[in-house]
């Protein structure tokens, strides 16, 4: 009877332990981040105010760095500052670097008939596409080949003849002419130079615009996927829209597929086309010749949008600080002088006018939260724990007005990133990301530094710009999945 006793104690016992154990991992897994309070259906969406980037630091303040909220249908963290990012997006277990299933990107899938390169899902194919499109931008933009560089100085001359022929001392709107210049560019990029631009840069910029439009600071319908029953023209608009650009783009691809010859690449689009030749050539499978040159629609979004509005900024921010203006300007004729060509090759000497670009783009963040992330995997941040299937955001405003590691962030200003040698302030500069951090980092980061560095420095090495004497400027962007300056007038004026 005592053994029984004995044997049915320790039973117990260990069936207890046992409990409180699982009980004790189960509470440890369920540490979620803290996060304000939201809305039944609608979640936090009514709360993000004008400014969502701005809103989102205040409650970083409040309830810390990673922070939850919820976003209609889907749960979402959000992530602050510049060490809680660095450490989500450099994961060596890319737990932070799918992509959610949002209702715009499931649109343009249909459409296209592909998985974009952008939106689609992190995994091996992912990873060999990625590859190869960051091979045909280098191949294109390294310095043994000209195409780029040549094609973008080209196109920088032709907009400062443009910009001065319009002007005649009169306040203008430039930005037309600025979206066709940096259309042009990576348009003939990846159809061939000299083609027949007019009809087709008319297309992509009304596309463009049309696409910013509908998305805004954020397509409500992405996250409540029941608003397009209650919405359906403007589901339906979207989508005709798309589908006549991308029947454009599709005819420049059959094109290049009907001339192709492996022994004459002479774009982007052959170079895809040369790497689907390779990989069947070495029997690989799962990166197919549609999904490979579908990238040419990712590459012509992003790479004329981005261009197009840090560009505008530039010049915007030129005509609102006319002493930065005149210190680029002289860095230049000091440096460079008049009598050739700005080239890459310069970037490295002209310190402050690099500077300037870079704070422009702290200042501006044109893309305050990159692109959303989603979990692929359980995993951990800043000690919590988040979920597989969670959206996350990462809050790049957060990093550019960071006041501890800044100072004064709301002040434009320069010099703030040249060191006492003269020489670029590594550790801050690398606290300006507007192209991302990780595996997701934009891919064509290069080409577009390159065009920003040789689209403004000649232009400004040729025209002076300034705020018209009757007019304010208002430098609070207009929110959208890139953020651009609000309507602005010039005077340009041709320096002598």
């Amino acid at each position: 009877m005592i053994e029984i006793s004995t044997i049915s104690v320790l039973l117990i016992a260990f069936t207890v332990n046992l409990l409180l154990f699982k009980l004790f991992v189960v509470v440890k897994r369920k540490r979620y981040p803290n996060g304000p309070f939201g809305l039944p259906v609608l979640g936090h969406l009514p709360f993000f105010g004008k400014s969502p980037p701005i809103t989102f630091s205040q409650w970083g303040q409040k309830y810390g760095d990673v922070f939850r909220i919820r976003m209609g249908s889907w749960n979402t963290v959000v992530v602050n500052g510049y060490e809680a990012i660095k450490e989500a997006a450099e994961k060596t277990d890319d737990a932070f670097s799918g992509r959610p299933e949002f209702m715009t990107q499931k649109l343009l899938q249909e459409i296209t008939g592909e998985i974009s390169l952008a939106f689609g899902p992190f995994d091996d194919i992912y990873l060999q596409h990625r590859k190869v499109v960051a091979t045909a931008l280098r191949h294109f933009t390294c310095r043994k080949s000209r195409f780029t560089e040549d094609l973008i100085s080209e196109e920088a001359v032709q907009l400062v003849e443009n910009l001065l022929k319009k002007s005649k001392q009169e306040p203008v709107d430039i930005r037309e002419n600025i979206q066709y210049a940096t259309g042009s560019v990576i348009y003939q990029m990846l159809y061939g130079r000299g083609i027949d631009l007019k009809e087709q840069l008319n297309r992509m910029v009304e596309s463009a615009n049309k696409f910013i439009k509908f998305t805004g600071s954020g397509n409500p319908a992405d996250v409540l996927p029941w608003l397009r029953y209650l919405m359906p023209w403007k589901i339906t608009g979207f989508r005709n829209m798309n589908i006549y650009v991308e029947a454009i783009r599709k005819g420049r691809i059959e094109n290049h597929i009907r001339s192709f010859s492996p022994g004459n690449v002479r774009d982007i689009t052959d170079t895809f086309l040369a790497a689907d030749l390779q990989g069947k050539n070495r029997n690989e499978r799962g990166l197919t010749r549609s999904r490979l040159l579908n990238s040419t629609a990712d590459l012509q979004g992003a790479g004329f949008d981005t261009s197009n509005k840090s560009l505008q900024w530039l010049i915007l921010y030129m005509s609102m600080y006319p002493e930065v203006q005149e210190c680029v300007q002289h860095e230049i004729d000091e440096v460079i002088g008049s009598g050739r060509r700005i080239e890459l090759v310069d970037k490295s000497r002209l310190t402050y006018t690099e500077a300037t670009i870079l704070e422009v783009m702290r200042m501006t963040t044109i893309v305050p939260f990159a692109l959303p992330k989603l979990t692929i995997k359980d995993t951990t941040l800043g000690g919590y724990d988040i979920d597989k299937g969670t959206v996350v955001f990462f809050n790049l405003h957060s990093v550019s007005y960071d006041k501890e590691f800044w100072g004064d962030p709301q002040t434009f200003r320069p010099e703030r990133l040249i060191d006492e040698n003269n020489k670029l302030n590594t550790e801050k500069c690398n606290h300006i990301l507007p192209f991302g951090l990780g595996r997701r980092r934009c891919v064509g980061e290069f080409l577009a530094r390159m065009e920003q560095f040789l689209l403004f420095t000649n232009v400004i090495r040729r025209c002076r710009f300034s705020k018209p004497a009757d007019e304010s400027y208002d430098m609070e962007p207009d929110p959208g999945l890139v953020y651009s300056p609000k309507p602005f007038r010039v005077v340009v004026e041709e320096r002598q």
